[in-house]
Parts: C-alpha cells; sequence; structure tokens
C-alpha cells in the first residue's frame, strides 16, 4: 500500500495553521515572529510525520526522483579558509572515508558546504536547505542547530572537541587524551627531558575563551610535568604561514629545532602537533647527528600514512577511523528512520600506533 506523501498542507492542518506560518517556521523567518505554542505545535507535526521539506519534494509516486544528498560542512574554530581547512589531512582522509560510507551504505552523495556568514541564520539554512542528512566535523554551532531541527534534518556531529552538549547526536574523541597517552609512553621508555613543539596557540592570539585541542594539549602538558617532578619539559610554539602547506609544517618544524638547538639537543624525547611535524623534527635531529628512536624519541599525531613509510617509521596517536565510521553509520541510520535528538554522545577511544621513531 503506497504510503500518503506528507506536504506542508498536512503539517499546516495538524497543527492547526496557515501554510504561511508553517514555511515561515521551516525558513526560520525572523520578521514573522510566532508564539511558543505555535512553534511547538508546527514542530510536533513535523515530527510526528517525519516530514522534511525538501527530501518530501523530491519524491513522486512513492518513487525517488533525485539522489539522496548529505551535506558536510567544517564547523568554527578560527577565522580559516575552506581551502587551509580541507588541506589538513586527517580531515580530507575523514572527508573521503564518510564519502564513501554515504554511498556504500545510504546511495547517498555527499556534497561539501562553506557557509559565507556563519552569523546569519539564513546562510546556514541555504547551505542545507536539500540536504537529507547533515555531518559536521569540528565545531557545531548553535544557529546549524536550530535551522537542522526546525527543517527536521538529521544531524550528526563529529568532533575532537570532547564530549559536546545533549542538545546534539555525537561522536567525539578526547583528543587531550593524546599528550597523556604519548606522555605515559614516553615515561614507559624512560625519557627525562622532553620538548612539545606546537603550530599555533590560538588562546595566545584570541583570549582565553578560545578552548582549542592545542591549548588543551599545552594544559595536560604543562600539568604532567608540574605532577612529575623528576621530569624536565618545554613547550614550543612556532605558528605556521598562512599559506598551510604540509611541506609548510615540516619546513617550519625542521628550522624551529635548527633555531633552537640549545633546547632540542638537551631533550631525548620530542612530542609534536601531527605527523608532519614530526617528520620536521625527526630530519633535523638526524642534521644536529642525533639518532631518531635511539637517542630521542619523536611522537606525532593523526596517523598519517607517510607517518608509516617514513624512515624511521613515525610513532603516533590518532582517533579510530574504523570505529568512527561503524558509529557514524549506525547513528545516521537510526535518525534517517526516525529524525529526534537520541541524546547519543558515542567515544571513540585514541591509539597509540607504535614505530621505530618513539
Amino acid at each position: 500500500m503506497e504510503r500518503p506523501r506528507v506536504s506542508i498542507k498536512t503539517i499546516a492542518e495538524e497543527a492547526g495553521v496557515s501554510l504561511r506560518t508553517v514555511s515561515n517556521y521551516l525558513n526560520g523567518t525572523s520578521t514573522f515572529p510566532m508564539s511558543d505554542r505555535t512553534r511547538a505545535a508546527v514542530r510536533a507535526a513535523i515530527q510526528r510525520h517525519n516530514f522534511r521539506p525538501d527530501a518530501a519534494s523530491s519524491m513522486m509516486g512513492g518513487k525517488r526522483t533525485a539522489p539522496r544528498r548529505f551535506v558536510f560542512i567544517f564547523g568554527s574554530y578560527t577565522e580559516q579558509t575552506p581551502a587551509r581547512v580541507y588541506s589538513v589531512p586527517h580531515i580530507s582522509e575523514m572527508l573521503a572515508r564518510l564519502a564513501e560510507t554515504t554511498a556504500e551504505h545510504f546511495a547517498a552523495e555527499l556534497v561539501v558546504r562553506n557557509v559565507p556568514d556563519r552569523t546569519n541564520a539564513a546562510s546556514w539554512r541555504d547551505a542545507v536547505i536539500d540536504a537529507e542528512a547533515v555531518i559536521v566535523f569540528g565545531k557545531c554551532d548553535a544557529m546549524l542547530i536550530e535551522v537542522c531541527d526546525r527543517r527536521n534534518i538529521p544531524l550528526v556531529f563529529i568532533t575532537e572537541e570532547g564530549r559536546p552538549s545533549a542538545d546534539v547526536d555525537s561522536i567525539y574523541c578526547l583528543m587531550e587524551n593524546a599528550m597523556a597517552m604519548s606522555l605515559e609512553h614516553l615515561a614507559v621508555k624512560q625519557s627525562r627531558n622532553i620538548c612539545y613543539l606546537s603550530t599555533w596557540n590560538v588562546r595566545a592570539r584570541r583570549g582565553t575563551d578560545w578552548n582549542t585541542v592545542n591549548d588543551r594539549l599545552i594544559d595536560v602538558f604543562n600539568g604532567y610535568m608540574e605532577s612529575h617532578t623528576a621530569l624536565n619539559g618545554a613547550v614550543i610554539i612556532e605558528p605556521l604561514p598562512d599559506d598551510l602547506r604540509i611541506q609548510s609544517e615540516i619546513r617550519t618544524a625542521y628550522n624551529t629545532v635548527l633555531q633552537e638547538q640549545k633546547q632540542f639537543a638537551v631533550c631525548d624525547a620530542v612530542i609534536t602537533t601531527n605527523d608532519h611535524m614530526a617528520m620536521g623534527v625527526l630530519l633535523a635531529m638526524r642534521a644536529l647527528g642525533r639518532t631518531p628512536g635511539t637517542d630521542v624519541r619523536i611522537i606525532g599525531r593523526e596517523n598519517q600514512p607517510e607517518a608509516m613509510f617514513f624512515t624511521p617509521g613515525i610513532t603516533s596517536v590518532a582517533m579510530d577511523n574504523e570505529r568512527i565510521l561503524c558509529s557514524f553509520r549506525e547513528l545516521l541510520k537510526t535518525k534517517l528512520e526516525r529524525n529526534q535528538t537520541l541524546g547519543r554522545a558515542d567515544e571513540i577511544p585514541l591509539t597509540l600506533f607504535e614505530r621505530e621513531s618513539g
């Protein structure tokens, strides 16, 4: 038996409001305010039917006439350009794996969208207006949560920023654990003089309200050193050029070690922001006559493919991508069948990939 088609008219009749009121609700039109009671009635009718306006308009006679489209958005971290964001290796790798998963398991195309004005609800709406699901990596902006709720679009949030609030279903890891894991590993290896080479420090640039991954890594490093008085630790921060490229990270790390020879000459271990920084450190240490993996241990982060094949191989800490994808498939399948906030926050543990460098 063919399922009755749900339209905006259906929602309006059930909520006891006009078509224009439903349209204003879906589009978040601020020039047409409505009471909390009206808003709740429209929302309830939408959720009862699992109604999504653009998904419904792509259906005729119960058959899909347009491909399923999921939208991927990189949430606000800092004022970084999209080109810079998507050139970050572990983000591009994550994006590629998500695209494969959406095609294989949901017969959907994954479209990457940017939001020109993140302070404007209409800009967020336009970015996801044709989406059957939205995947966000990074930070999940409140305006996007509101837009997806109004339009009944399933939203899955993937983040390294730690456990998010309960108003969005998420897959997360505690990236500061990467520092703790690296330090405990080096303690077992009996390293005593440890440097942390960080690419940038957002808090130093923008104030204490910016609680970013690198800031927390620095905090964990400093806290560990304070509680382990037998160890000596130093944090070295070297901002990268604005035109971020992989070779820039390697070159920046290489040059920093050579410029700070006095500091690095006495260290027997170096932890870096990512694997490419670790490669630069490794090359510089070798240029200084050190033997990486023997008299100095080097640990990176993100487990990039190059880390496995570098000589010596780079020890690295990273999220388990397979577990992320497994959680993503299960969570999105549930939300597509009956979209509602489930209150789920799936923590993905980090893994230390030990290789010759550390």
